[in-house]
């Protein structure tokens, strides 16, 4: 499974991609590849404050973009799990979003 999800993760490192990574549901890393170790740990506590907020107004959380000045952290729930994008800019976001969705399958089969 490791290897297929880490060829799948890789895949995603194209242009305004510097990192990918997969957290479990509990925010654990599961995989990361590029420069995303390291975000891997502020997503953790990102996603954990989305969650929450989202819960307390009765929502899910759908997708978490959150703009540093040296990037932006894109995180995306796919197959029970969150995927996470280390972007060099915001205006990465939309190419980041349509190879999330070529990859969606990709990445629940390495899961399964």
């Amino acid at each position: 499974m490791e290897g297929r999800l880490r060829e799948v993760l890789e895949g995603l490192l194209e242009r305004g991609v510097r990192g990918a990574a997969l957290l479990r549901p509990d925010g654990l890393l599961l995989e990361a590849v590029g420069e995303a170790s390291g975000a891997a740990e502020r997503a953790a506590a990102l996603l954990g404050l989305g969650v929450a907020l989202a819960q307390s107004q009765g929502e899910e959380v759908e997708e978490l973009v959150v703009e540093y000045p040296e990037g932006a952290l894109f995180l995306a729930p796919v197959a029970g799990h969150h995927l996470l994008l280390l972007l060099e800019d915001l205006q990465d976001l939309g190419r980041a979003r349509v190879a999330l969705k070529g990859a969606r399958l990709r990445i629940e089969e390495a899961l399964a």
